[in-house]
């Protein structure tokens, strides 16, 4: 399904908004050596006929930075966000595949810092590598989990009073990096607050609920919709999946949406990239089952409807 796009459209009311406000996200690009730089383009038409007043790309942007070393997918990599920045004003999370080296043994923690300020460089484009973009309408933090989060044999920084003896995905190292980070979470009064928070894992644990509870909207990814064929899409429970990341089943925050104790809704995009060129080369043959996912949110005021929100879904072609 290569050329097929699920478009999921949620329709969010907020008595304090004022107007309208329609973000277009999308998630685990993976961009790698094989993508095809036509297939980009047909993504970034495709979201512009979508008319968005913003874009947020919501980490794993790159498979690994590997890429980076090929001029031409650099380049092309460039391209495709500069077009970003040109249908609409840009967020862009970095996450653990955009900060990776892949070795033949193991990988490299690797920010390439000159070449995100390239990126960040193209007009009306924001990396928000633990940074926050705002205008008179909305305030977008993008939050950076570190790859000691994702990766528990990664060592812990000096000062953590965590436990070295740790799994992936560690909450409470979670939580540990969220409180040193704690200005990133204040809301702005009068404005829509908007959260780039890739890793939807814990987005049920309260601790974590409650410091997000001044955001409107949580947006997220990683979970790769858990590789739920489109058969069982409608036929699960709301955000279950068949598979993690980590390769644990069933995960309960994998796709689809929910809302928090606090009434924040969170919005876990399926992604671009399923399967990506860094797992093995049989499993990635399964891409042909799962489209393309791309959100659409729109948010507008009604006194009436405080908090809600309605939800669809709808499936097209890209042209190329």
């Amino acid at each position: 399904m290569e050329k097929v796009v699920k478009i999921t459209r949620t329709q969010s009311y907020f008595s304090e908004m004022k107007g309208k406000i329609r973000i277009v996200s999308l998630s685990d690009l993976h961009f790698s050596k094989k993508m095809s730089f036509q297939r980009l383009q047909a993504i970034m038409k495709l979201i512009s006929t979508l008319e968005p007043n913003y874009i947020f790309w919501l980490g794993d942007n790159l498979d690994n930075t590997n890429v980076l070393e090929i001029a031409e997918k650099r380049e092309e990599f460039l391209e495709v966000i500069k077009m970003s920045g040109e249908i609409a004003p840009t967020a862009i999370t970095l996450l653990d595949h955009d900060m990776r080296y892949q070795l033949d043994n193991g990988m490299l923690e690797d920010l390439q810092k000159e070449f995100w300020q390239e990126v960040s460089d193209n007009k009306n484009v924001h990396v928000l590598d633990n940074d926050i973009y705002e205008d008179d309408s909305i305030r977008v933090v993008g939050y950076t989990m570190p790859t000691y989060y994702y990766h528990g044999k990664y060592p812990l920084p000096e000062d953590s009073i965590g436990s070295s003896d740790r799994k992936d995905e560690d909450v409470w190292v979670l939580i540990e990096d969220m409180r040193k980070k704690q200005r990133l979470f204040i809301p702005r009064e009068g404005k829509l607050n908007e959260l780039l928070f890739h890793s939807s894992i814990h987005l049920r644990n309260g601790i974590i609920q409650s410091k997000l509870k001044g955001f409107h909207h949580v947006h997220s990814g990683h979970m790769h919709e858990g590789l739920t064929p489109p058969i069982f899409d409608e036929l699960m429970p709301r955000t279950l999946g068949m598979i993690s990341p980590q390769r644990t089943l069933f995960p309960v925050q994998a796709r689809n949406i929910f809302q928090t104790n606090y009434g924040t809704l969170c919005i876990i995009n399926g992604g671009i990239t399923k399967i990506a060129e860094s797992q093995k080369a049989a499993l990635q043959k399964l891409n042909s089952i799962f489209p393309i996912h791309v959100d659409v949110l729109d948010v507008e005021c009604d006194s009436h409807k405080v908090k809600s929100y309605t939800r669809e879904f709808s499936y097209t072609n890209l042209d190329y």
